[in-house]
């Protein structure tokens, strides 16, 4: 009977201990299933927001702009839209250019009027106020044109009113005044500034040919100069380059001694201060301006990054309607230039 008592309970501590085991393995078994689950999540979260391991990053946008020149060979059709078939036309080796007295070589020994026009003779002399254009190399046009876009893209920024406040945008919608205008200005040449910066970062990356270079300097600072149709024409028809940034730069510096005399009546304004009796009619010459003969001593304004300029009257001034003709040699490089004076640029010169 003993042993009969002692096998019963035998047999049932091994059943209590295999059902305890069994129950373990379950328990197991829905936590091991309870991490497989919670990993899977942990996946599915991974992959929608793009950041699994061995998975590409999502597409990145980006606008771009460009310039494409080229010239239309045959016309495919015209509707719904036009299509056609262009080559590009590329630029060529710049050459040296020919100064005007160059091309009439030989003339000299014909007998001239002495008693000729005085506004024909001022025309004659105009078309040599840009020949040290001519004398720049296409190196040196490079390095000055970057320059020149430089300082009027920092004219262009350094114009620009700041933001305004939230009180003083909501002034200004009282008043009547456009908002949106003055911000599109700001953001413009804020933009103007950031292209400009990444192309002169990127130049020698997308432009390594020098004859790469000098398209893409001017086809851009003929956008910042943002000249006229008939500008674009030229620097569109020409496929030397040099002579394109010959032209760009003249445009550039136009537009630089422009704001430059702008901004400098500004100040002279704003330093007289209180009331002033305005005038009517053309401004007038300073009075100083009389005195000047061969051998004055003058400073002329030349743009924002040259600044003032130092040298001499090396002829004596006419008058050609309203603008006083100086020839002036410049102390810094020798060069010589007619300049004229006038009333309304009376703020770019003054006595040396």
């Amino acid at each position: 009977e003993l042993d009969g008592i002692e096998g019963e309970a035998a047999a049932a501590a091994v059943a209590e201990a295999e059902a305890r085991a069994r129950a373990g393995v379950a328990e197991k078994g829905e936590e091991k299933k309870k991490e497989e689950d919670d990993g899977d999540a942990e996946d599915d979260d991974e992959s929608a927001d793009g950041g699994g391991e061995g998975e590409d990053p999502p597409p990145l946008l980006v606008l771009a702009r460009g310039s494409y020149r080229f010239v239309v060979r045959e016309i495919v059709q015209t509707f719904p839209y036009p299509v056609g078939v262009v080559d590009e036309l590329l630029d060529e080796e710049p050459v040296a250019p020919v100064r005007a007295e160059e091309e009439e070589e030989g003339d000299d020994d014909e007998d001239e009027d002495e008693d000729e026009d005085e506004d024909d003779d001022w025309d004659e002399d105009d078309d040599d106020d840009d020949d040290w254009y001519l004398d720049v190399t296409p190196a040196e046009l490079v390095q000055r044109t970057l320059q020149t876009m430089k300082v009027l893209v920092d004219q262009a920024v350094n114009s620009q009113e700041k933001a305004p406040t939230p009180l003083e945008l909501a002034i200004m919608e009282d008043a009547g005044v456009n908002i949106q205008s003055a911000a599109a200005k700001r953001d413009q040449a804020e933009e103007r500034a950031a292209v400009f910066e990444v192309f002169s970062s990127s130049l020698m990356d997308f432009a390594p040919m020098p004859v790469d270079r000098y398209a893409a300097i001017g086809w851009l600072g003929a956008e910042l100069a943002d000249v006229d149709n008939d500008v674009r024409r030229r620097i569109l028809t020409t496929r030397d380059g040099a002579e394109r940034l010959r032209i760009v730069l003249r445009e550039l510096d136009r537009k630089i001694s422009a704001a430059a005399t702008k901004k400098l009546t500004a100040e002279i304004e704003d330093d007289a201060g209180g009331e002033q009796d305005l005038k009517v009619g053309t401004p007038t010459l300073p009075s100083w301006s009389k005195q000047i003969k061969k051998g004055t001593k003058v400073e002329y304004f030349w743009n924002e990054e040259w600044g003032w300029c130092g040298g001499n009257v090396s002829e004596d001034p006419y008058m050609v309607l309203d603008e006083l003709i100086i020839t002036v040699t410049f102390d810094a490089d020798g060069t010589v230039h007619k300049l004229p004076f006038t009333g309304d640029e009376k703020a770019r010169w003054r006595p040396g």
